[in-house]
């Protein structure tokens, strides 16, 4: 129990002298006899590839696991390639999201946190700004499970639709949303569109919402302004 502990303090805040401390846990691990130490070794491991941001040891480990099903590392494999998202390359989620059946089909009591957890990748890598196929409640609720805010889009049929999603989808700026955001498109006339409308006291369109992951409104934009400005309104607390 103890080094389990010791290991795991290791990646917290504030953590002094990190990587020294899991070489001093591997070194006492090597001069004793204790039953499963293949389990600390491999914790060992993981947080050394966390510490350093060793995205291929992490991405290696993940691949790994798919193939045993009794790694008790699994929560914290997938937690660190969560830590690590925004630092990974097309290519590298495209890797981890082969993976995705593999998991999914692995543990039938896992399947809806790993539908979240590949989804969340597969928006990162989406060419456009990715829309959740969910409502404000569940946007919410996800939210949360991500650590996101939600990014309520509100927008006419219109010509100015066009222009604003040319203009969100550009890649940096949708990569930021991707990135930070549980976003949904949600047409103003629909049920949902004119219930949100009214509770945020929304009166021109177009209409951004954004929530905080405690439900709480953060801010919210409305009515035609420059692009730049959209955008810089959308990201200010990013």
């Amino acid at each position: 129990m103890i080094y389990r502990v010791a290991i795991a303090q290791t990646i917290r805040p504030g953590a002094k002298d990190p990587l020294n401390q899991l070489k001093q846990v591997e070194k006492e691990l090597e001069e004793i006899s204790l039953e499963g130490k293949e389990e600390f070794y491999a914790q060992i491991e993981l947080n050394r590839a966390i510490l350093t941001k060793d995205k291929e040891k992490i991405i290696s480990m993940a691949e790994k696991n798919i193939l045993d099903s009794n790694n008790s590392n699994t929560w914290d494999i997938m937690n660190a390639l969560n830590s690590l998202k925004s630092e990974l390359t097309d290519k590298e989620l495209n890797r981890i999201l082969t993976w995705e059946k593999t998991y999914t089909s692995a543990d039938p009591k896992m399947k809806d946190y790993y539908n979240d957890f590949f989804e969340n990748f597969k928006a990162l890598v989406c060419p456009q700004v990715y829309y959740y196929d969910l409502n404000y409640k569940e946007a919410l609720k996800r939210a949360v499970m991500q650590d996101k805010q939600t990014l309520l889009v509100l927008l006419p049929n219109d010509a100015n639709r066009i222009k604003i999603q040319k203009t969100l989808n550009k890649e940096k700026t949708r990569k930021n949303i991707n990135l930070n955001f549980i976003t949904l498109d949600i047409s103003p006339d629909s049920k949902e569109g004119k219930t949100l409308s009214q509770q945020f006291e929304i009166n021109s369109y177009p209409a951004f919402i954004i929530i905080n992951r405690d439900g709480t409104l953060n801010r919210k934009i409305m009515g035609i302004i420059e692009d730049n400005t959209l955008v810089k309104q959308i990201m200010s607390n990013q």
